[in-house]
């Protein structure tokens, strides 16, 4: 959490950089490309599928090569696993919507 302000700050495109690790749920507010984006943060306590993933997707935030077809990192359940509160709150509201827009028809 502390060295991705850092990173994010130095991309020409990112603007407004402010992180807010004390939030009930930690955040980074931001503005890419006149968007204003909340990032939340989880630490996974495997990182493997997480890291496979990176290696197969560019980094929307960081590259301008996008793929023809996104691909979204599916949360799975055991992602959650060794999470401290916050982790879980930041990694559930995304696995929660990714569950509706899977299982809802029409969504």
């Amino acid at each position: 959490f502390t060295s991705c302000p850092t990173v994010l700050v130095a991309q020409p495109h990112i603007e407004a950089v402010h992180p807010i690790p004390s939030a009930y749920t930690p955040v980074i507010k931001l503005t890419v490309h006149g968007i204003h984006v909340d990032m939340l943060f989880g630490r996974v306590s495997d990182d493997t599928r997480l890291r496979d993933y990176q290696s197969r997707t560019p980094n929307p935030l960081l590259s301008s090569v996008q793929p023809k077809t996104p691909v979204e990192y599916i949360i799975e359940d055991s992602d959650l696993l060794g999470l401290d509160d916050s982790g879980i709150r930041s990694m559930n509201g995304v696995r929660v919507t990714q569950y509706i827009m899977e299982n809802v028809p029409n969504f």
